[in-house]
């Protein structure tokens, strides 16, 4: 009897280290795809977290990275849960519970989703490329075991639901290693992953349509928009999830620009798509007895419902096209549905909106230095202004006020990481009067150094040997180039005039990025157990990246709150 209980008791010993190893992993897989190992290790041992687990050091974390299997690390369920609140997002408490459900396509770092979070929806699907943008997604917004595979798990570990499926044309099938997939193939493919939904949210790439973008992709002799083999056809991917989920509601996002590209033709290709699939579209639908004529309308219309600017929800200019649609089965069944437009996103915007003074963090000394341009960097960027201006070109830096109540920022973008020029914080007031009265010998600075490096290009250039001209002014750029490193060397690169040291400038930190884009609010306008900080888990310029490609989340949830109370419920 005796021999009996002792196996029993090992046995069940032996079960419970296995669960506790399954566990184990089951977390360290989650945490180290969003942390590398010595942040991790850090955390784990560290006052701020409230942790103090000297023993999973980095090199245990190495080890487990490597072979999990042969690691001997085993967390307890108690160490397990405060872990978990600790470094991951908690379980919103309606998620059991939702007003509504629905799906987050080219996620980026979650700016849709949280929108429509906070007003009481669950997400239930995630796709997002980038794998970057996926540990801040993760490091910051709640996600279901059951899809977290798609996050952690490769495709020898789990053929059904892996990483690769973050792309999304391994769901839609439409890559050019798919073309002989049939269309039910491809229908019943996304319905295999994707579940239903009430909503679908899309911000679809960006560069396609921004001018930004658009000057890129010809500079480089790529095409641009619908005729880009790569980026301009995800939208019809979009199309594909749609097509073969049908939810009751879509909301896309893209820049201001994707109105005008290819002289409006892109618009117009996207409102037919979306019009041939069953929906109406808010604000345009109604616009015509067809769709031509309704797209012929918002063609010329100067003053357009659907683009919305943040600058009424934080301090930052930030213009973007919101396109909300609604099945035409639900108008049919409640006519008033047609009435929905986003002119009435007023109805929404804050009583008072944030201060760029407000939403700046108080710095440390060492913080400074970091943020705070470089001698050569603002230098650089006040002569560049003043170049750029002479040939009537719009290039230059902003710079901000935070004394100003009033300011507004111009819109952050993707290239912030290179040298933070479209939003300067003039911290040390810096005076108007003293960058105006040095833009004349800067200005002149500039001529000489252009003149000496152009003339003497011109000089060991012979232009009748290029079999053409393109030829001839490429090699010119090149030699003009070599020749203004030259003058640099022999005269200096800047005017002598302006001191670079005098009252610099500085950068916004990630921090103040998540504020400025409506992530994270100030610690003094926060809701007790409702607000938190913004996790950073990438370096800095990941982080302006991930931002800079972001939407401005208060922008979103006064939209998620309009279909809410108009639509939704």
């Amino acid at each position: 009897m005796y021999i009996k209980e002792v196996a029993l008791a090992d046995s069940q010993a032996n079960s419970r280290i296995l669960l506790l190893k399954h566990e184990t992993d089951k977390l360290l897989k989650l945490l180290l795809t969003i942390y590398d190992q010595k942040t991790l290790a850090s955390k784990l041992n560290s006052e701020e977290t409230g942790l103090q687990l000297k023993e999973i050091s980095r090199e245990k974390l190495n080890k487990w990275k490597k072979n999990p299997q042969s690691s001997d690390i085993l967390i307890h369920e108690d160490t397990n849960e405060r872990i978990r609140r600790a470094l991951l997002p908690q379980k919103p408490t309606h998620w059991d519970n939702p007003d509504f459900k629905f799906i987050d396509l080219f996620a980026g770092i979650g700016g849709l989703r949280k929108g429509f979070e906070d007003v009481g929806g669950k997400c239930v699907f995630t796709s997002e490329y980038d794998d970057q943008a996926r540990r801040t997604y993760l490091a910051n917004h709640y996600v279901d075991e059951s899809e977290q595979p798609y996050f952690t798990d490769t495709l020898e570990e789990n053929p059904d639901k892996n990483i690769s499926l973050m792309d999304i044309t391994n769901l839609t099938l439409t890559g050019p290693e798919h073309s002989e997939v049939s269309e039910s193939e491809r229908l019943e493919n996304i319905r295999q992953h994707i579940p239903e939904h009430d909503v679908l949210l899309a911000g679809f790439p960006c560069q396609p349509f921004s001018i930004a973008g658009v000057s890129k992709k010809k500079s480089l002799g790529r095409s641009h928009g619908f005729e880009c083999t790569t980026q301009g056809t995800l939208f019809f991917d979009v199309e594909k999830i749609i097509q073969a989920r049908k939810p009751k509601f879509f909301v896309l996002e893209n820049v201001k620009n994707l109105k005008s590209h290819d002289k409006g033709n892109t618009f117009a290709t996207i409102i037919k798509t979306l019009d041939s699939l069953g929906y109406f579209i808010a604000d345009i639908s109604d616009q015509g007895e067809t769709i031509e004529e309704a797209i012929a309308v918002v063609r010329k219309r100067k003053k357009e419902p659907t683009i919305v600017d943040g600058a009424n929800f934080t301090p930052q200019h930030r213009e973007r096209v919101v396109l909300v649609g609604i099945r035409n089965d639900l108008i049919e069944r409640n006519p008033d549905f047609s009435k929905f437009s986003l002119t009435d996103l007023t109805d929404f915007y804050p009583e008072r909106r944030l201060t760029v003074s407000e939403i700046l963090c108080d710095l440390s000394e060492e913080q400074l230095k970091t943020y705070t341009l470089t001698e050569n960097l603002w230098n650089y960027l006040y002569h560049y202004a003043l170049k750029h201006k002479s040939k009537g070109n719009g290039f230059g830096f902003g710079l901000v006020n935070p004394e100003d109540p009033n300011a507004i920022t111009r819109t952050l973008s993707a290239r912030y990481y290179k040298d933070g020029s479209e939003i300067l914080i003039n911290h040390n007031g810096l005076e108007a009067e003293y960058l105006e009265k040095n833009k004349s010998a800067a200005a002149d600075k500039n001529a000489k150094r252009e003149a000496y490096s152009t003339s003497r290009a011109a000089e060991v250039l012979n232009q009748r040997k290029f079999e053409n001209q393109a030829l001839y002014e490429e090699e010119f750029k090149k030699k003009v180039k070599i020749f203004e490193r030259e003058y640099d060397e022999e005269y200096g690169r800047y005017s002598a005039d302006f001191d670079p040291l005098y009252k610099t400038p500085r950068r916004l930190t990630p921090k103040e990025c998540a504020r400025l884009m409506g992530f994270e609010k100030p610690e003094a306008y926060r809701n007790d157990g409702l607000d938190s900080d913004f996790r950073q888990v990438c370096a800095d310029n990941r982080a302006y990246k991930q931002f800079g490609n972001s939407v401005v989340v208060p922008v979103f949830r006064a939209v998620a709150k309009l279909m809410k109370s108009s639509l939704i419920s």
